[in-house]
């Protein structure tokens, strides 16, 4: 006891403050613990300031003309305040060339669905191909939440209308780009931006409409750790999704009315978890190989839970290299589709390995004449590389009718394949 009181005195002797001094536990230069003073004062953060702070500040109205100026204003305040900024817009319909953010930023609406940003599409700066991107590749901690993006886009405009193709804004006008580097271990700059010394972003975004774009509606590449929700997209010339990100959680997402496949999960495109997805309707610009509801490009350990796939001009499902992925889905054509990219399958393997697909595969009965080009309920092709498809199992459940083949040729005997409770 003798001895712990001897040491309570020592440090205590240590701490005692200099004359007309303040008490300090910690010294002034600790690497993880700022200590505010009155002679260094720590920045206090995340910031929150409404967007009309900086309308009034530069004088101007929102909703009007100088629109992009305020933004511009935002985010150059973005970029200054120490701690970060985050900007509540209010309802209204803004015209916008561009919007970025980045670390410990972002903008969200006071009130979800109230808020539309409207691209003008009348720049011809290479920066206006995306509407709202991340100005920092190591952006991490950032929000944007509650917007509808218009885009103001469709297929076949004037002057296009014969030449729909030719149109300037296809695969080049895209609604939201999060792009970061991807994270090493020994990466210290996400690190340094994130508020809690988190390795990955930690971004959020959600509660979006996004609609009339000319290219994808929403792109997400390098590292993830975000969390996704109750985002609709469609009508958009290009993809629904494309991803070449991971380790994100994403659910209630409703896809439809896309030019290309609705998701794209590509290269670095893994250990994503999805649940409640719908896509319907992709490939409406009748591009041949390009109109798969969802496409996995060499993606890994991807977990998809109540994934529905309706109405593709394409096959609902191809995994092309993809490997260690867990899908569980319901494939259904029912509407007028006009051109379908024959001959069309539920479920597609091109050299994929270590899957297991658990789907459900429809046509309802009046429905049943309208798509001769759905020929069979899983095509097996030789990878790219030419790899043959092994160690998958697969589980369908179909109504189909007898005219629509069970498989295009026998699986390799690695594979597990059951139809209606048999073993194929």
């Amino acid at each position: 006891m003798n001895r712990i009181l001897l040491l309570i005195g020592v440090v205590l002797s240590i701490a005692r403050p200099a004359e007309g001094g303040e008490l300090r536990l910690w010294p002034a230069a600790h690497p993880t613990h700022a200590v505010a003073s009155a002679q260094t004062p720590s920045p206090k953060g995340p910031h929150v300031r409404p967007l009309q702070s900086f309308a009034d500040a530069l004088g101007v109205r929102l909703g009007g003309a100088s629109d992009q100026a305020v933004f511009d204003a935002a985010e150059a305040a973005m970029k200054a305040t120490p701690g970060g900024l985050y900007v509540k817009v209010p309802p209204g319909r803004y015209r916008l060339h561009r919007i970025r953010f980045g670390s410990n930023s972002g903008y969200y609406s006071e009130a979800p669905q109230t808020v539309v940003l409207e691209q003008m599409r009348s720049s011809t700066s290479s920066e206006d191909t995306v509407f709202v991107a991340l100005n920092d590749p190591y952006a991490t901690n950032w929000l944007f939440w509650g917007f509808t993006l218009d885009g103001g886009w469709q297929y076949g405009r004037r002057p296009y209308a014969d030449h729909p193709e030719q149109d300037p804004w296809l695969d080049h006008q895209h609604a939201l780009s999060l792009t970061n580097t991807l994270s090493g271990v020994n990466d210290r700059k996400y690190r340094e931006n994130s508020p809690i010394g988190a390795q990955n972003p930690r971004g959020r975004y959600g509660e979006l409409l996004i609609a009339n774009f000319g290219g994808d509606g929403l792109r997400a590449a390098g590292a993830g750790a975000q969390t996704v929700s109750a985002i609709q997209i469609f009508n958009v010339g290009g993809r629904g999704v494309a991803w070449t990100t991971y380790d994100n959680n994403a659910s209630l997402i409703d896809i439809g009315g896309t030019g290309r496949e609705g998701f794209y999960c590509g290269p670095n495109c893994g250990n994503n978890r999805l649940d409640t997805v719908k896509i319907w309707y992709s490939g409406i610009r009748r591009i041949a190989g390009a109109s798969a509801g969802l496409l996995i490009d060499r993606g890994a350990s991807n977990r998809l839970v109540g994934l529905q796939i309706q109405d593709t001009a394409g096959d609902g499902v191809v995994l092309d290299g993809g490997y260690d992925n867990s899908l569980d889905l319901g494939v259904q054509w029912q509407g007028e589709i006009a051109w379908m990219d024959a001959p069309v399958a539920a479920l597609t393997l091109k050299g994929a390995l270590f899957n297991r697909v658990t789907m459900n595969v429809s046509i309802p009965r009046y429905a049943a004449q309208r798509y001769p080009a759905v020929t069979r309920l899983l095509d097996d092709q030789i990878g790219p590389d030419k790899t043959a498809s092994i160690t998958n199992i697969i589980d369908i459940l179909s109504d189909l009718p007898p005219e629509v083949a069970i498989v295009s040729h026998p699986l390799a005997l690695s594979n597990r394949l059951t139809v209606n409770g048999s073993i194929r």
